[in-house]
């Protein structure tokens, strides 16, 4: 394989793992929707995937706000532009908005996140989010930075740093 031949195929794979992510997402949404969005549907789900139940959670999270707050975000997985891992950032960054604002981030975004990593896409959600609600995004920056502490415990473990 030349050297072309192999960075294709390393982009033709990235697609493809998008797309497989976006198709998880949907069977996990659908599979919530069916159980009734009971707890048990992390345990099903992480039993199913081989991931603990912490992990099958955030995966559950983050299935029902793709296919519910942020579809435009979603069909850009299933375009292989944006892998799971930094649409579980977008997911973060848009929580604490109403569903009519992730909506509208949701479309403020789209377009503008191929070929981006997944921290410049955790920014540009970040700024969206700053554009449609600066006084919440705000009033979390500022609680954001006044739970910020550092404490230096002095016990058996001497210098252990606490965050």
């Amino acid at each position: 394989m030349s050297d072309h031949a192999a960075v294709e195929t390393m982009t033709v794979a990235r697609e493809t793992i998008c797309r497989s992510q976006a198709i998880q997402v949907h069977a996990i949404a659908r599979l919530c929707k069916i159980r009734g969005h009971t707890r048990w549907v992390a345990d099903e789900v992480a039993l199913e995937l081989s991931v603990s139940r912490q992990a099958a959670a955030g995966l559950v999270d983050v299935a029902e706000t793709l296919t519910t707050r942020l579809p435009r975000l979603l069909a850009a997985m299933e375009d292989g532009e944006v892998d799971l891992r930094t649409a579980g950032k977008i997911c973060d960054v848009t929580a604490a908005l109403s569903d009519d604002q992730a909506r509208e981030v949701d479309k403020k975004i789209a377009g503008r996140l191929a070929g981006k990593d997944s921290e410049k896409v955790r920014r540009i959600a970040r700024d969206a989010v700053c554009a449609i609600d600066p006084d919440g995004y705000a009033q979390r920056a500022k609680k954001r930075r006044k739970d910020r502490r550092v404490e230096l415990l002095m016990s058996s473990e001497v210098g252990r740093v606490r965050r």
